[in-house]
């Protein structure tokens, strides 16, 4: 069977587009509309100079954009083999670096198609992925938006010397409304007094309109936040079921919620097109940096050159790590001894999308003893000296030691996971077992 291939540069309204065999000759090029009709435009238009009776296939190929996942499912329904290739290889195996138009980018890429030496291909999402990943980045977007409200709203407090209103976290409600009531209420000479001076005209009512009109834009983004959370997980109704599966027993990892859980297996996608594991680190920009020749190796910061959304969500979820009833506990502070914390954090993140990878692989649910850790209960004192008990993660190898170091017996160690596990289970929410009931949360522990 013959191939041709077809070069496109693709953009939202149009797309150029280079075709030719295997042999580097030409058979057709033009720009077609970035849709199903300027696709079939494009097919007649091969299909009139190949030879009549010739059997053969077409292999599209195009860059990393805004559009090309669009295209691509395009060009996939009319029966074209596609490859969407990272757009900096492409650019960077550009043969003329100081020339770039649409014809030439067309032609670049057909080259490098018909050549094949183009490895960072990218991975395809399936319809419910892509949907998730979009509705995904709309919260994050709205997030953000909720995020300047509240900033805007200290602002304005700060800049007219309400300082001691700015401290308050307003993440809610309640907090909101707690703040607009507390400045309702003050005169204009307690206002003056905060300001500085006797202020003509009074700027109390103008400020309290600004920052009601913050909390407006705030609950507005705040209700986007809990409507595209919804919609996605509606949307990951429409994913595998054996990733739906997974996805439960992914959302089993303490510290990994539902969401979490659900946009982690959308970012890897198909998990058997991953050979090992540190291949996910990789393509989560979390594997270190390498330069070494000679026999001497230097190893440096993590590349940070993978799929970004997926790295903060991982580093998100590290933090939590810091706790000590976190099973990844002994890993942070074995590494935060000797390393930066920032360093600590990237290495439990590149052992969590381990974990989360073997889930999704093979169906398994999350094991515990693998990790080869215990959890030991551990006599302590609340702040206000109110004895209580706090659970420790501790690794096997050194148990007795811990044990000998804390005057305990074997008794301390608990089987307490399984039941944290399926009391979260029915509660389908983020958590960790420092919030089983009688346990106390250590402070953050960074230095």
């Amino acid at each position: 069977m013959k191939v041709y291939y077809i070069g496109t540069d693709v953009h939202s309204g149009s797309t150029t587009f280079y075709c030719g065999d295997d042999k580097g000759k030409l058979v057709a090029r033009g720009t077609i509309p970035t849709n199903p009709e300027g696709v079939e435009q494009m097919l007649r238009r091969i299909q009139k100079k190949v030879p009549e009776g010739t059997d053969y296939k077409l292999t599209a190929g195009m860059e990393t954009g805004n559009s090309s996942f669009r295209l691509a499912k395009i060009f996939s329904l009319a029966g074209i083999e596609v490859h969407v290739i990272h757009a900096k290889e492409v650019r960077d195996k550009v043969r003329d670096k100081k020339k770039k138009t649409d014809n030439l980018d067309a032609k670049e890429i057909y080259e490098g198609m018909r050549r094949q030496y183009y490895y960072k291909e990218v991975y395809i999402p399936t319809d419910a992925e892509l949907k998730i990943r979009w509705l995904y980045s709309k919260r994050v977007l709205a997030m953000k938006t909720r995020t300047s409200y509240i900033l805007s709203a200290k602002g304005t407090l700060r800049s007219w010397g309400f300082v001691e209103y700015t401290k308050r976290k307003l993440e809610s409600k309640n907090s909101w409304n707690k703040l607009l009531k507390e400045l309702e209420s003050m005169s204009e000479s307690e206002q003056d007094k905060l300001i500085g001076w006797q202020f003509e005209g009074g700027i109390g009512e103008d400020l309290i309109e600004a920052v009601k009109n913050d909390y407006e834009m705030w609950k507005h983004a705040d209700k986007l936040i809990t409507d595209y959370e919804r919609k996605i997980e509606e949307a990951s109704k429409g994913l595998d079921k054996s990733i739906m599966k997974s996805i439960e027993n992914v959302d089993d990892i303490f510290g990994i919620g539902r969401l979490s859980a659900v946009m982690l297996a959308v970012l890897i996608g198909d998990p058997h097109r991953f050979q090992k594991s540190n291949q996910l680190k990789s393509y989560f920009g979390l594997a270190p940096s390498e330069n070494s020749s000679g026999g001497k190796v230097s190893r440096g910061k993590i590349t940070k050159t993978g799929n970004g959304v997926g790295r903060k969500i991982l580093v998100e979820i590290a933090q939590q790590a810091t706790r000590s009833q976190h099973p990844l506990y002994p890993l942070f502070w074995q590494i935060r001894s000797k390393k930066p914390y920032n360093v600590a954090i990237a290495a439990v993140a590149g052992k969590l999308i381990q974990i989360v990878w073997r889930i999704l692989r093979d169906g398994t649910s999350f094991d515990i003893s693998r990790l080869g850790v215990c959890m030991v209960k551990v006599p302590s004192k609340t702040s206000t000296g109110r004895a209580t008990t706090k659970i420790t993660a501790v690794k096997k190898k050194r148990l007795p030691k811990f044990l000998a170091e804390h005057n305990l017996d074997e008794d301390a160690v608990i089987e307490i996971v399984d039941k944290e596990l399926e009391r979260r289970r029915k509660k389908k929410t983020i958590s960790d077992l420092s919030m089983i009931e009688g346990l106390s949360e250590p402070p953050r522990k960074k230095g």
